[in-house]
């Protein structure tokens, strides 16, 4: 009985996407994101990733964020590089994400080398997030590219040792 009432209002939630009013539609983002389901709400969401209104953007990526699933991960890591107003967003949403394992960690790990500061930024929060640490691992975006290559090097460590290689 439980479920048919969850399902009924994510029903609700799913019609109120579609919506005109852009809080509605933020509401509802940000509900599905707590109570929906990765499988059936993930794609609506990334629809949304298009939205004029900011902060319909920014529900989304908190949802996807805590939906989490494959398709959900891969969009947040695109918007780490991508020339996004929603890079910083997107890395916060790491933190929830429910399943480490959904994320390609390596293509995260590689924007730390990128050229641009906000990436090598974004990139960096987000590994903080999902290891759910404050720890730098030795690794200062900001820092001239040498003296990124060490730091580099211990987030691969890290990597390599999560997924027992």
């Amino acid at each position: 009985r439980a479920t048919s009432a969850r399902e009924a209002a994510l029903e609700a939630l799913r019609e109120l996407l579609e919506a005109e009013d852009r809080k509605l539609v933020t509401s509802a983002a940000g509900a599905i994101g707590r109570i929906g389901d990765s499988g059936a709400d993930v794609e609506p969401l990334l629809g949304l990733l298009s939205d004029p209104n900011p902060e319909v953007g920014k529900a989304v990526v908190a949802a996807l964020g805590r939906l989490g699933g494959v398709d959900a991960a891969a969009k947040l890591v695109s918007l780490l590089e991508g020339d996004s107003s929603l890079r910083a967003d997107a890395a916060a949403a790491f933190a929830f994400l429910p399943r480490a394992r959904d994320v390609p960690v390596g293509a995260v790990i590689d924007m730390l080398e990128d050229d641009r500061l906000e990436v090598r930024t974004a990139a960096f929060e987000a590994l903080k997030n999902l290891r759910r640490t404050k720890d730098a691992m030795g690794y200062d975006p900001g820092a001239r590219e040498s003296a990124r290559e060490l730091g580099v090097q211990r987030w691969r460590k890290w990597w390599d040792s999560r997924r027992g290689g």
